[in-house]
C-alpha cells in the first residue's frame, strides 16, 4: 500500500513539475487533461480542484465519500446478517459510485480542456453615436 501511495505521489509531482516552468507566461492558461484525470481518479474531486473548479470538486468529494461510506456499511451489514438485501444494496451503491467516478473523470478532462476559456473568449456589443450596434468577438490566442 505504501508503495502505491509513493508511486502515485511521485507521478503527480513528476507530471506537475513541467507545468511550473510556464506559470508566468501565457502557458499558465493550460491544464493537463491527463494529469487532471489521474488526480480525479486517485482523489475524489482532485482533477476539479486542479482546474480550480472548487464547487464541483467539493461536490464530487462529498458524493464519493457518502457512497463509499454507505458501501462500507452495507458490506458490514451483509457480513453480520448474511441477508441478500444488504448485498444487493452494496452492489447498487457500487454501480452508483462507478457512475459518479466516470462522470468525475469526464468532467476533469473537460475542465482541463476548457481551463480559463472565459478569459480567452470575449463577446460584446458596441453602440455607436449614429445608433448602430455592432457585435464583436475577441479570441486571445495563447500558444
Amino acid at each position: 500500500m505504501k508503495r502505491w501511495l509513493i508511486a502515485i505521489f511521485s507521478l503527480i509531482v513528476f507530471l506537475r513539475h513541467p507545468l511550473e516552468a510556464y506559470s508566468n507566461s501565457a502557458k499558465s492558461y493550460y491544464r493537463s487533461p491527463g494529469l487532471s484525470m489521474i488526480l480525479s481518479f486517485a482523489f475524489p474531486g482532485g482533477g476539479q480542484f486542479y482546474c480550480e473548479e472548487y464547487f464541483k470538486g467539493t461536490l464530487f468529494l462529498v458524493s464519493e465519500g457518502f457512497l463509499g461510506y454507505y458501501i462500507y456499511k452495507s458490506q458490514q451489514n451483509y457480513k453480520l446478517t448474511g441477508e441478500q438485501k444488504y448485498r444487493d444494496q452494496r452492489n447498487n451503491l457500487l454501480w452508483w459510485l462507478a457512475t459518479v467516478k466516470a462522470i468525475s473523470l469526464a468532467d476533469a478532462y473537460i475542465s482541463a480542456q476548457m481551463y480559463k476559456f472565459n478569459e480567452q473568449l470575449q463577446l460584446g456589443l458596441n453602440a455607436t453615436s449614429d445608433k448602430r450596434l455592432s457585435f464583436f468577438v475577441r479570441i486571445k490566442k495563447f500558444i
